[in-house]
């Protein structure tokens, strides 16, 4: 039986789903454990705006709460605002961030391709390697997407108390994740990037989770080294940690503070089901 994981606590459901009063048929519908995570859900979900686009559409903004950000005066203010690795979270709160953090993660995948020497990874080492079945498809994004994830608790970017795993693992990351995310589209979904400027940025952001620039000729050198061991650590907690035969198989302990391992295996199931689907 199909499941689906509660858009609050990340539990699999099998049936049990929420119609919300106000959002327009067929994007009412949310899946929820019990009247506990339905009431719980509907405290963030009653204020954002509710008309999301009639089909998900993953180079167009879903609905979410009109965000103002203050204008900075000074220098000073500005290399604070630089400094908080976390202002993205601040700025776009828990609901918009679930789905600002997958495009961070999918902006700079592509970024490392057109500017980092060719550094195919996630849906690009599919694109390259040209895998025929479906696990292993699914298993290439799942494990890249863990470790920006990894990374980003370690480098302290992503807050893990107050990240809403459920929302951004369980709903935006199935739907996103599967397709390329390149400059132009985010223009049109999120306004113009630019890493100088006081608004969060997803490529500052992707730079502060991995450490180090997709442009690595113009980085610290010192920076850069320690980029690359982080990396290099997280990835071979990866390869020790996750069954890549079997996904439902992996240790525990590697999903703990990302959500934890019931939303990462409907993830890969859900992206498993994709290929399968589509190819």
């Amino acid at each position: 039986m199909a499941t689906s994981p509660c858009v609050h606590c990340g539990n699999l459901v099998t049936k049990c789903h929420f119609a919300c009063p106000t959002c327009p048929p067929p994007n009412n519908r949310f899946v929820v454990c019990d009247r506990n995570c339905q009431k719980a859900f509907w405290k963030v979900h009653k204020d954002i705006s509710h008309q999301p686009p009639p089909e998900f559409n993953p180079f167009a903004r879903t609905a979410g709460p009109t965000i103002t950000i203050s204008e900075i005066t000074s220098g000073e203010e500005l290399t604070d605002r630089w400094k908080n690795e976390q202002a993205w979270f601040d700025t776009h709160g828990s609901y918009r961030s679930a789905e600002w953090i997958v495009d961070c993660y999918r902006m700079r995948a592509d970024d490392d391709v057109a500017w980092g020497s060719m550094n195919f990874h996630g849906l690009y080492e599919i694109g390259m390697s040209s895998p025929s079945d479906s696990h292993t498809k699914a298993f290439i994004i799942v494990k890249d997407f863990l470790k920006f994830f990894k990374l980003g608790i370690r480098n302290e970017v992503i807050p893990p108390s107050k990240f809403n795993f459920a929302l951004c693992i369980g709903y935006f990351a199935p739907n996103l994740l599967v397709y390329a995310f390149e400059k132009e589209d985010v223009k049109i979904k999120w306004g113009r990037e630019n890493v100088f400027s006081t608004r969060p940025s997803l490529r500052r952001t992707a730079e502060t989770i991995y450490g180090l620039s997709c442009m690595t000729q113009y980085s610290d050198v010192e920076a850069q080294e320690q980029g690359e061991r982080a990396q290099r650590e997280v990835s071979e907690m990866l390869e020790r940690q996750l069954d890549a035969s079997n996904f439902d198989a992996s240790g525990k302990a590697i999903f703990e503070n990302v959500g934890g391992k019931t939303l990462w295996t409907g993830l890969f199931h859900s992206l498993f089901r994709h290929y399968e689907l589509h190819g």
